[in-house]
Protein backbone atom coordinates (compact mmCIF):
# COMPACT_ATOMS: atom_id res chain seq x y z
CA UNK A 1 0.00 0.00 0.00
CA UNK A 2 1.32 3.03 -1.08
CA UNK A 3 2.20 6.29 1.69
CA UNK A 4 -1.20 9.14 1.56
CA UNK A 5 1.66 11.22 0.35
CA UNK A 6 2.77 9.51 -2.36
CA UNK A 7 -0.68 9.23 -3.61
CA UNK A 8 -1.16 12.86 -3.22
CA UNK A 9 2.09 13.51 -5.48
CA UNK A 10 0.68 11.59 -8.15
CA UNK A 11 -2.63 13.79 -8.59
CA UNK A 12 -0.20 16.90 -10.24
CA UNK A 13 1.74 16.96 -13.47
CA UNK A 14 4.77 18.82 -12.13
CA UNK A 15 6.62 19.07 -9.04
CA UNK A 16 5.86 22.66 -8.62
CA UNK A 17 2.10 22.12 -8.84
CA UNK A 18 2.76 19.64 -6.09
CA UNK A 19 4.94 21.29 -4.08
CA UNK A 20 2.36 24.62 -4.41
CA UNK A 21 -0.38 22.01 -3.20
CA UNK A 22 1.31 20.75 -0.17
CA UNK A 23 2.84 24.18 1.06
CA UNK A 24 0.04 26.78 0.01
CA UNK A 25 -2.81 24.48 -0.47
CA UNK A 26 -2.25 22.25 2.67
CA UNK A 27 -2.79 19.21 0.43
CA UNK A 28 -0.76 16.70 2.78
CA UNK A 29 -2.59 13.16 2.19
CA UNK A 30 -4.09 12.83 5.09
CA UNK A 31 -7.68 14.36 4.93
CA UNK A 32 -10.11 14.24 7.91
CA UNK A 33 -13.85 15.10 8.44
CA UNK A 34 -14.97 15.78 12.13
CA UNK A 35 -18.18 14.11 13.05
CA UNK A 36 -20.71 13.36 16.02
CA UNK A 37 -21.28 9.76 14.24
CA UNK A 38 -18.95 6.64 15.59
CA UNK A 39 -20.44 4.91 12.51
CA UNK A 40 -19.73 8.00 9.68
CA UNK A 41 -20.80 7.03 5.89
CA UNK A 42 -20.45 9.86 3.04
CA UNK A 43 -23.83 10.40 2.12
CA UNK A 44 -25.16 13.19 -0.60
CA UNK A 45 -26.07 15.91 1.94
CA UNK A 46 -25.03 19.91 1.82
CA UNK A 47 -22.90 21.21 4.42
CA UNK A 48 -25.26 22.42 7.23
CA UNK A 49 -23.00 24.46 9.56
CA UNK A 50 -23.20 27.63 10.36
CA UNK A 51 -19.89 29.08 8.35
CA UNK A 52 -21.18 27.54 5.53
CA UNK A 53 -24.76 29.15 5.91
CA UNK A 54 -23.04 32.39 7.00
CA UNK A 55 -20.76 32.94 4.22
CA UNK A 56 -23.83 32.32 1.72
CA UNK A 57 -23.01 28.52 1.05
CA UNK A 58 -25.09 26.98 -1.82
CA UNK A 59 -26.24 24.33 -0.52
CA UNK A 60 -24.22 21.78 -3.55
CA UNK A 61 -24.08 18.43 -1.96
CA UNK A 62 -20.48 17.96 -1.18
CA UNK A 63 -18.25 17.15 1.78
CA UNK A 64 -15.84 19.76 3.96
CA UNK A 65 -12.58 18.04 4.38
CA UNK A 66 -9.12 19.03 5.86
CA UNK A 67 -5.61 18.16 6.11
CA UNK A 68 -5.46 20.11 9.49
CA UNK A 69 -8.87 18.92 11.75
CA UNK A 70 -7.36 21.09 14.98
CA UNK A 71 -9.08 24.07 14.15
CA UNK A 72 -12.41 21.97 13.32
CA UNK A 73 -11.89 20.46 16.92
CA UNK A 74 -12.35 23.80 18.24
CA UNK A 75 -15.03 24.47 16.03
CA UNK A 76 -17.46 21.56 16.71
CA UNK A 77 -16.14 20.61 20.53
CA UNK A 78 -19.54 18.36 20.78
CA UNK A 79 -18.22 16.04 17.75
CA UNK A 80 -16.43 13.49 19.59
CA UNK A 81 -15.54 10.91 16.08
CA UNK A 82 -13.42 11.68 13.34
CA UNK A 83 -13.28 10.43 9.66
CA UNK A 84 -10.30 9.71 7.66
CA UNK A 85 -11.60 10.56 4.34
CA UNK A 86 -9.18 9.19 1.70
CA UNK A 87 -8.89 11.27 -1.35
CA UNK A 88 -6.58 9.15 -3.33
CA UNK A 89 -8.84 8.80 -6.46
CA UNK A 90 -9.77 12.25 -6.33
CA UNK A 91 -8.79 15.07 -8.47
CA UNK A 92 -8.13 18.53 -7.78
CA UNK A 93 -9.87 21.25 -9.81
CA UNK A 94 -12.57 18.36 -10.62
CA UNK A 95 -13.72 16.48 -7.60
CA UNK A 96 -12.78 18.69 -5.01
CA UNK A 97 -12.01 22.35 -4.29
CA UNK A 98 -9.41 24.51 -2.11
CA UNK A 99 -11.70 26.58 -0.30
CA UNK A 100 -10.63 29.84 1.31
CA UNK A 101 -13.25 31.42 3.22
CA UNK A 102 -10.68 32.47 5.82
CA UNK A 103 -11.98 29.31 8.60
CA UNK A 104 -9.05 27.13 8.73
CA UNK A 105 -7.72 24.61 6.22
CA UNK A 106 -11.24 23.14 4.28
CA UNK A 107 -11.01 20.99 1.19
CA UNK A 108 -14.56 20.84 -0.61
CA UNK A 109 -15.34 17.42 -1.81
CA UNK A 110 -18.73 17.90 -4.98
CA UNK A 111 -17.67 14.05 -5.96
CA UNK A 112 -18.37 12.06 -3.61
CA UNK A 113 -18.01 9.18 -5.71
CA UNK A 114 -14.55 10.03 -5.68
CA UNK A 115 -13.89 9.63 -2.01
CA UNK A 116 -14.43 7.10 0.58
CA UNK A 117 -13.96 6.32 4.43
CA UNK A 118 -11.11 4.92 5.57
CA UNK A 119 -11.70 4.61 9.29
CA UNK A 120 -13.11 6.23 12.23
CA UNK A 121 -11.70 7.15 15.26
CA UNK A 122 -12.48 8.51 18.48
CA UNK A 123 -11.84 12.65 18.79
CA UNK A 124 -8.91 11.68 21.04
CA UNK A 125 -7.33 8.62 18.68
CA UNK A 126 -7.61 10.42 15.51
CA UNK A 127 -5.96 13.92 16.45
CA UNK A 128 -3.06 11.86 18.09
CA UNK A 129 -2.86 10.01 14.50
CA UNK A 130 -2.70 13.47 12.72
CA UNK A 131 -0.44 14.97 15.10
CA UNK A 132 1.68 11.99 14.04
CA UNK A 133 1.49 11.97 10.51
CA UNK A 134 1.80 15.34 10.38
CA UNK A 135 5.15 15.81 12.20
CA UNK A 136 5.74 12.84 9.64
CA UNK A 137 5.38 14.77 6.65
CA UNK A 138 6.59 18.13 7.57
CA UNK A 139 10.15 16.98 8.62
CA UNK A 140 10.33 15.02 5.40
CA UNK A 141 8.88 18.01 3.32
CA UNK A 142 11.03 20.71 4.81
CA UNK A 143 12.25 22.11 1.92
CA UNK A 144 10.93 22.92 -1.77
CA UNK A 145 14.21 20.72 -2.90
CA UNK A 146 13.45 17.72 -0.59
CA UNK A 147 9.57 18.42 -2.34
CA UNK A 148 10.42 18.47 -5.68
CA UNK A 149 13.02 15.53 -5.67
CA UNK A 150 10.63 13.08 -3.63
CA UNK A 151 7.92 14.53 -6.46
CA UNK A 152 10.30 12.98 -9.03
CA UNK A 153 11.07 10.17 -7.36
CA UNK A 154 7.20 9.17 -6.50
CA UNK A 155 5.60 10.59 -9.53
CA UNK A 156 6.02 7.57 -11.91
CA UNK A 157 7.30 5.16 -9.48
CA UNK A 158 4.96 2.67 -6.92
CA UNK A 159 7.16 3.18 -4.26
CA UNK A 160 6.56 3.57 -0.69
CA UNK A 161 7.51 6.60 1.35
CA UNK A 162 10.87 6.69 1.27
Amino acid sequence: MSHPLVAEAKKYATAKEFCHAFSIDNMHGRYWHITDKPDFSIKRLSPRDLSTLAGGGTGELGLMVSSNPEHWQDVFPSRRHIAEIDLSKAKPDKDYNIVRRGFGHEVFVKNLDAVSVKKVYPIKKGMAEYRRYFKQVSTLMDSQQKCEGLWKKWKHHAVNLL
